[in-house]
């Protein structure tokens, strides 16, 4: 029997524990275009299609990005200051001929091998923004929801302050709807928001 309002406060949160069915998640599933879904907690604000143009607009007037693509989607979670402390984003490769079948067949020394283009890449458009890798997250092959997933990042310290930052991208070979998402974060909230954005990665549902 419940004595208390603090003992059926504590019932219900350990129920929430062990079974989402008694609590409403703080999780949203989203699409972030051509069939593929995510979900993100309900405190993350998502950009609307004027704010994806104008980042858009940037990345190809500072010449950071070279190949066809289209920035669908992208989400931001602030602090009690307004400032923004992780980001979530999706972009579409639509001349991108890259398979699951490609991706599962990356393997071995192909693995090591797409690490080392991949940095070739990575390493001189992070310099040319200024910023400096700390430690880079070696490429790897990882099983999201049935898809085989090219993953790998990064932690950089960037101007003007030097702040370090995680990025981390997840490349889903499907073509013609091929697409990366990108997660970042800064370091200093590492605690909460690596298993946080960890979840959202993992979440990710594609409909062929």
């Amino acid at each position: 029997m419940l004595r208390s309002p603090i003992q059926k406060i504590i019932v219900i949160s350990l129920l929430c524990i062990a079974s989402n069915a008694f609590c409403e998640s703080n999780f949203a599933r989203v699409e972030i275009g051509n069939n593929a879904t995510i979900e993100i907690p309900k405190n993350w604000q998502i950009l609307s299609a004027n704010q994806n143009t104008t980042i858009d607009t940037y990345v190809e007037a500072t010449k950071n990005n070279t190949t066809q693509s289209e920035f669908k989607f992208a989400a931001n979670f602030h602090n009690e200051n307004g400032k923004t402390i992780a980001v979530v984003n999706a972009r579409f490769y639509p001349n991108n001929r890259l398979t699951q079948s490609d991706a599962k067949n990356i393997v071995g020394e192909a693995l090591n091998g797409l690490d080392e283009e991949i940095k070739k890449i990575i390493v001189p458009n992070a310099q040319k923004m200024g910023q400096k890798i700390i430690e880079w997250k070696k490429t790897q092959v990882q099983n999201i929801n049935g898809m085989s997933v090219i993953k790998y990042g990064k932690l950089t310290s960037n101007p003007p302050n030097g702040d370090l930052y995680y990025e981390y991208q997840y490349r889903f070979w499907n073509a013609p709807n091929t697409f990366t998402l990108t997660i970042g974060y800064k370091k200093e909230h590492e605690v909460f928001l690596e298993k946080i954005t960890k979840y959202m990665a993992e979440s990710v549902k594609v409909k062929n």
